[in-house]
């Protein structure tokens, strides 16, 4: 239930940081791409669907997962794995639509949202995953679910700050050092 619930939660500030998002965007931003370069604009408001299919599977599936009997967390997870897939390619798309781009030129690639992001979000499902097994401890699994939630806020900062490609290893760098401490953090604390 633990990871139902903070699935919900990170889906709706997910949807609500994306908004706000959006209302930063100029009018018109890249849609579309043919390889990395412009072929289409349009309004960044068609950019919201994917977070709010993200937020619209924890809506709709909270319930299930608070009446859920033990053992149904591996449904869960996948669950969890889908509406932060669809978290993931609305950020990458976000990341392409933060850049100012005219129809028919070539922009940079958010290369931190495609590939700490998702590494972060799942590893924070894992954490949640974890979370509800007692034999693995709950350290681990806050552990886990605060590296990869700072994992892929770091994704999302280089990628829509288009910073210098050159320095998205950084975002990559944060995960693997925050999931090295979380697996420390759980392995000394120990009783």
């Amino acid at each position: 239930m633990f990871i139902s619930i903070l699935y919900t939660i990170a889906a709706l500030a997910d949807l609500l940081a994306f908004l706000v998002g959006v209302l930063l965007l100029p009018a018109r931003v890249p849609i579309h791409l043919a390889g990395l370069t412009v072929d289409r604009l349009g309004s960044p408001w068609t950019l919201i669907a994917f977070p709010a299919v993200s937020a619209f599977l924890a809506i709709a599936f909270f319930p299930i997962a608070l009446h859920a009997k033990r053992g149904r967390g591996a449904a869960l997870c996948a669950l969890s794995a889908v509406g932060a897939a669809f978290a993931v390619v609305g950020w990458v798309f976000f990341g392409i639509a933060a850049q100012p781009a005219v129809f028919g030129e070539t922009i940079a690639f958010p290369y931190a949202a495609v590939s700490a992001l998702p590494v972060g979000f799942f590893v924070a499902i894992l954490g949640g995953f974890l979370f509800e097994r007692e034999k693995t401890g709950r350290r681990l699994g806050v552990g886990l679910i605060a590296s990869g939630l700072l994992s892929a806020a770091v994704a999302i900062g280089f990628s829509c700050a288009a910073v210098s490609p050159r320095l998205d290893w950084i975002a990559s760098v944060v995960l693997v050092v925050s999931v090295l401490a979380a697996l420390c953090f759980a392995q000394f604390s120990k009783k």
